[in-house]
C-alpha cells in the first residue's frame, strides 16, 4: 500500500528505481539523453504546427535556401532557436529534480 502511495505522488519514481544501482553521473547521461530525444520530438513537433497554423504554410526545411524570403528564414530561425533553447532548459531542469539533485557542470562549458 505504501509503494502504491508513493508511486501515486511520484510517477518518475519507478523508471528511476530502474538506474537507482547506477552511478548517477551513468543515471544522468542516460535519462537526459531520454529526455533530450523526448523534448527534441515535441518541440519539433508543436514549433511544425504552430508555424502552419500561424503562416498556413509548412516550415521551410531549408531556412538557407534561396527560395526561402528573408523574412521567413528569419522567423523560423528564432522561433526554431529559441523553442529549442527552452526545451533543452527545461528537460535538464526536469530530469535533476528527478534524480533529486543539480544539473551536472557541462564539459563544454
Amino acid at each position: 500500500m505504501e509503494q502504491a502511495q508513493a508511486l501515486a505522488l511520484s510517477p518518475l519514481s519507478a523508471p528511476m528505481s530502474i538506474f537507482s544501482n547506477l552511478p548517477r553521473d551513468t543515471r544522468w547521461l542516460v535519462i537526459s539523453g531520454a529526455a533530450a530525444m523526448a523534448a527534441s520530438f515535441l518541440t519539433k513537433t508543436v514549433l511544425a504546427k504552430g508555424w502552419n497554423e500561424a503562416t498556413g504554410d509548412d516550415p521551410p526545411e531549408n531556412p538557407a535556401a534561396s527560395s526561402v524570403s528573408w523574412g521567413q528564414a528569419l522567423a523560423w530561425t528564432a522561433a526554431a532557436s529559441l523553442a529549442a533553447g527552452l526545451a533543452q532548459l527545461v528537460a535538464r531542469r526536469g530530469v535533476a529534480k528527478a534524480l533529486g539533485g543539480p544539473v551536472p557542470r557541462d564539459t563544454y562549458d
